[in-house]
């Protein structure tokens, strides 16, 4: 009797909840189905191996990452995300069809900074960084614009590859915060044609931080990658001139600068060559890193590459997938900022989210 009224109360009870099921599932797949969102941007940043990194690489690994594991900057994260752009990984030893997959997901990459020169750094980051470049080119001769920036050894990366694979980079130290001299070609260029006469003063001041040991010439940016157009200069430690900022020719989306947008706002005050603190935090340096990410995310609103569903690209996001590693407090002169998120890889390399690859 017992398992007669189980199975009457079964009949009547199975069909209502699979059919509640059914609509959840239905909501769920709607509210998550893929719907492009102009205004939420989504950047793929290509990480940089801990293996032969700075001190947030060698802290990487005394947290347990492995030699094919990487990291992203915290404050690379917040410059993007305050314009409102989405953050999301690019592993730096990608397969090609990975890096492609993923490329048709995001709306604008950026090479960060990093401790080694562009063709010393860990492989495969160089020919991941090349191939990303390519995709940029391949996509604005299709008339759609994916932008491209770099800062320090991103723009460094960049100028090796528009020369074909060689090394253009040169002796150029400076730690400290520099003005920006314009090219002449400044004035009509993407990245700085439209500078209001306050804000090009801003840039004229000593704001932009710089902190590396190399760079590249407008010599021989000219001669060896004459896809790229010098648009501002700065005078190393040595006194030789090198690039501070470039973008593509022709109007190829590519933007690069030598200083560190990033760090004004989000990263910890080191002391300069000068002795006095960088970044600094005046208006006029806020306003004029302001004025860089705002751009780039704009350039990444004009393409309509999107994530399959809301869903994919949420668990795609750097906060899912990077442990958020904080440097010791007893490290105020790091030029980096307390956070960095750390990509731990398994034994074989392989890195997290493998969803955004597929």
């Amino acid at each position: 009797m017992y398992l007669e009224k189980g199975a009457r109360f079964l009949a009547v009870v199975m069909p209502i909840v699979a059919l509640t099921l059914a609509l959840q599932l239905h909501t769920l797949e709607a509210s998550l189905h893929g719907i492009y969102t102009p205004n939420e941007p989504v950047i793929g940043v290509l990480t940089f191996p801990s293996e032969g990194a700075d001190e947030s690489g060698k802290h990487a690994k005394k947290r347990g990452a492995t030699s094919k594991s990487s990291y992203i900057e915290w404050a690379y994260v917040r410059w993007l995300e305050q314009s409102g752009a989405r953050v999301v990984p690019i592993y730096y030893n990608l397969a090609p069809k990975q890096v492609e997959a993923i490329f048709k997901k995001v709306n604008g990459v950026v090479f960060t900074g990093g401790p080694a020169k562009p063709l010393s750094a860990p492989a495969p980051y160089f020919k991941t960084a090349t191939h990303l470049y390519q995709l940029v080119k391949e996509a604005y001769a299709r008339k759609e614009i994916v932008p491209l920036w770099g800062t320090c050894l991103g723009i460094q990366t960049i100028s090796c590859i528009a020369a074909g694979g060689k090394d253009v980079t040169g002796n150029f130290p400076a730690f400290d915060s520099y003005s920006t001299n314009f090219t002449k070609e400044a004035a009509s260029s993407r990245l700085f044609g439209g500078l209001p006469e306050n804000l090009k003063k801003d840039f004229q001041s000593k704001v932009q931080a710089h902190w590396h040991h190399f760079g590249v010439s407008p010599e021989v940016l000219a001669t060896s990658a004459p896809e790229l157009v010098p648009l501002a200069t700065t005078v190393a430690l040595n006194g030789q001139t090198f690039v501070a900022a470039l973008e593509g020719r022709d109007g190829v989306p590519v933007y690069a600068t030598q200083f560190h947008p990033e760090t004004n706002q989000w990263s910890n005050k080191w002391k300069s060559s000068s002795g006095l603190p960088v970044p600094v935090r005046t208006p006029a340096a806020i306003r004029t890193v302001r004025y860089l990410a705002d751009l780039f995310v704009d350039q990444a609103r004009l393409n309509t590459h999107k994530f399959p569903s809301e869903l994919e690209e949420s668990l795609a996001l750097v906060s899912q997938n990077g442990k958020l590693d904080v440097l010791p407090a007893s490290k105020p002169d790091n030029l980096y900022p307390e956070d960095a998120y750390i990509f731990h890889a398994d034994a074989s390399g392989m890195q997290p989210n493998l969803i955004v690859t597929q």
